[in-house]
């Protein structure tokens, strides 16, 4: 499923990570943002230094400070709890589209179980 935008509650991100610095707010940004587009973040670290665009230096002094919003697998609750509202909301939307094909179209089953009209050529006169 594509998301092409992202719910992002400034008030409740200012409130939990106003004692992170700078770099270590753009590394999480990064973070969430990837986790976002991909459904989940890896647990390399390799990996995730990459993702945050920091050296492993940089990682070092600063990977304790963000791994605190994260699980030790590195999932995240809120971010988790935002793509499964993203999921039903798209699920109730295909469903209604669904429907509303069905509805325009006579349905599904309609269409597939009505019988073709009988000629009245190839029927006997005793019904056979």
């Amino acid at each position: 499923m594509k998301r092409p935008w992202m719910p992002f509650y400034v008030g409740d991100y200012l409130a939990k990570t106003a004692h992170l610095t700078t770099l270590q707010h753009g590394a999480y940004v990064l973070l969430i943002l990837h986790y976002w587009a991909h459904g989940s973040l890896p647990t390399d670290e390799r990996q995730l230094m990459a993702i945050a665009r920091m050296t492993p230096e940089e990682w070092r002094g600063n990977c304790l400070a963000i791994a605190s919003f994260f699980t030790p697998d590195w999932r995240h609750d809120r971010v988790e709890e935002e793509l499964f509202k993203a999921k039903m909301i798209s699920t109730k939307r295909a469903y209604a589209g669904l429907k509303g094909a069905w509805m325009k179209h006579g349905g599904p089953v309609a269409n597939a179980w009505q019988m073709p009209p009988q000629s009245q050529s190839h029927i006997r006169k005793n019904g056979r």
